[in-house]
């Protein structure tokens, strides 16, 4: 069995609950997006929410290297 730390496990559920916004937030602009797609307008500003987001998780995500 592995013995993992209080303050370890904190840390891992941080960053899965940080994690599962990131998922909450990129579904969201990606229905966004869809919502742009259909009415022709404002496609831009939603490619670009959506890459700022997905960029944010990917930066949360490789600092995961410390868990």
């Amino acid at each position: 069995a592995i013995k993992v730390k209080e303050e370890d496990l904190a840390r891992i559920y941080a960053f899965d609950s940080e994690m599962l916004g990131h998922v909450d937030q990129i579904a969201a602009d990606v229905d966004t997006l869809q919502s742009a797609v259909n009415s022709g307008a404002q496609i831009d500003a939603a490619i670009q929410q959506l890459n700022d987001d997905l960029a944010q998780a990917n930066e949360t995500f490789a600092g995961r290297t410390w868990l």
